[in-house]
């Protein structure tokens, strides 16, 4: 008899049996918790991971300026080379004649007006350009000095938003 009645005590605890249980195992204080938990640990993860790609971002448009930087940079050396290369080898400013010289297989026409004008011409490689200006001054000192501007640009289109600029002086 006794195993019966124990039996019967053990059934009683059983959900979805008969007989009603007691009051304390209908009231489950962590009923709900776990799902509270999965959207707790789901908006970490979702914010992590937002941070995550907009710092990845940040550094792929960092890493983008400083290219395009870089390629102004070299814009604006190859014109300076270019205007004083052949400002050496053609005696630019020298003369009231105007000539003739070629930097990258483009042909331009500089000076003939002698030391106080000012030549300019634009250089155009691979998508990038340089405005030099080639100018001539004579000094106080009656000696005469050349300067070159060469402003270099990442795009050719002055209209682009995220057109760059950098410039070299060249004074000798």
């Amino acid at each position: 008899m006794q195993n019966v009645e124990s039996r019967k005590q053990k059934q009683s605890r059983i959900p979805g049996n008969s007989e009603r249980l007691p009051s304390a195992f209908c009231q489950l204080p962590s009923r709900g918790f776990t799902i509270l938990f999965a959207v707790l640990i789901s908006s970490i993860m979702l914010t992590i991971g937002i941070a995550i790609f907009n710092i990845t971002i940040k550094e792929l448009r960092l890493s983008s300026v400083a290219r395009e930087s870089q390629r102004a940079a070299y814009a604006a050396d190859s014109g300076a080379e270019c205007g004083l290369y052949n400002a050496f080898k053609l005696g630019l400013f020298s003369t009231t004649t105007a000539q003739l010289f070629t930097c990258n297989g483009q042909s331009f026409t500089v000076g003939g007006l002698g030391w106080s004008a000012t030549s300019t011409f634009t250089v155009i490689t691979e998508g990038t350009c340089a405005v030099v200006s080639i100018a001539g001054h004579q000094l106080p000192s009656a000696q005469m000095r050349t300067i070159i501007d060469s402003r270099g640009y990442n795009s050719c289109d002055s209209a682009d938003p995220s057109r760059i600029e950098r410039a070299f002086r060249v004074v000798y």
